[in-house]
């Protein structure tokens, strides 16, 4: 067989694929970014689960932290002290590739290289008047951060009713968001993984979905309400499976600062347990692309909690 190395190019992220190609063109076999391996067969050993087993990619992918100073501690003594934590610091590493160039620098997230395959990373838990004084600017809401986007559709007839009904007298806009917040989580009755990527229309119809499907209808809602909102994806630690799984989830701008929040827990914002990776207002496939930065660390990550206030 030819050995292809093929290089997919998404906006600023690339994925490298190994490719295994027969002399008539056919690919036998693919090695894939997401540390997944795809072989070309028949249809009845492909459907053979007593042969090849089962595949759950959510557990495959978890990252399982170290911390030095709480070897012992419990998966849910992690949860609690990383979600109330006012300031977490971690260790990332990479097997392959610079935590720098996958990791986002921002208010609510810091980042520091080590070296080439290491970067810490401080992440602090944002409210609008806490911390007080922020150590960077943030960069202020784009035009599309506002305005309907195809998956983020706050012109939808039914998202604006939605969004009206949720606090309707209030004014204050971080009060608005969390009210919209919470409301989400309630409302998404049936939590599954039916779908990839929803659009927030979609959603509000069918009240079903993932931690995709919460964020965007949070940030569709927001926007009905004239509060800049944008979605963020990196990975969140999960009491469950004991680790950091892949998550999406929502910022809002309040007064000066983009703050996270996550319509699947509705807390009211969140404390140090979501680690970001990026964030999009998902215009156009461009923005879709920024999500490639997932697949650069997928099965090559390992973290480490340095400390936790």
């Amino acid at each position: 067989l030819l050995k292809v190395k093929a290089v997919i190019t998404l906006g600023e992220q690339s994925l490298d694929t190994t490719l295994w190609v027969t002399d008539k063109g056919e690919i036998l076999k693919t090695s894939q970014p997401l540390g997944l391996e795809t072989y070309r067969t028949t249809k009845a050993a492909a459907t053979n689960l007593a042969t090849i087993g089962e595949v759950d990619l959510l557990r495959s992918t978890i990252v399982k932290p170290t911390n030095p100073k709480r070897q012992r501690g419990s998966p849910a003594e992690i949860a609690t002290d990383l979600s109330s934590a006012r300031r977490t610091v971690y260790l990332a590493r990479l097997k392959e590739g610079n935590p720098a160039k996958s990791f986002s620098n921002c208010q609510s997230q810091q980042l520091e290289s080590m070296d080439e395959h290491s970067a810490r990373l401080t992440i602090t838990a944002i409210r609008p008047d806490v911390p007080e004084k922020l150590t960077s600017k943030s960069v202020e809401p784009l035009s599309h951060d506002l305005l309907p986007t195809s998956y983020i559709q706050s012109d939808d007839a039914e998202i604006i009713q939605m969004a009206n009904s949720v606090a309707a007298e209030e004014k204050d806009a971080w009060k608005i968001a969390c009210s919209l917040e919470k409301f989400v989580d309630e409302t998404i009755t049936e939590k599954n993984f039916g779908s990839a990527l929803a659009t927030a229309a979609e959603v509000a119809r069918t009240k079903s979905g993932d931690c995709t499907e919460h964020s965007v209808l949070l940030a569709a809602l927001c926007r009905a309400r004239k509060i800049p909102a944008r979605v963020a994806f990196g990975l969140i630690y999960s009491e469950h499976l004991g680790g950091f799984a892949y998550h999406m989830w929502t910022e809002v701008w309040i007064k000066d600062r983009w703050i996270p929040m996550d319509a699947t827990l509705g807390r009211g914002g969140i404390g140090c347990d979501h680690i970001k990776l990026g964030d999009s207002n998902l215009k156009g496939s461009e923005s879709l692309a920024a999500m490639a930065s997932v697949a650069q660390v997928l099965n090559q990550l390992e973290l480490e909690i340095l400390e936790i206030e």
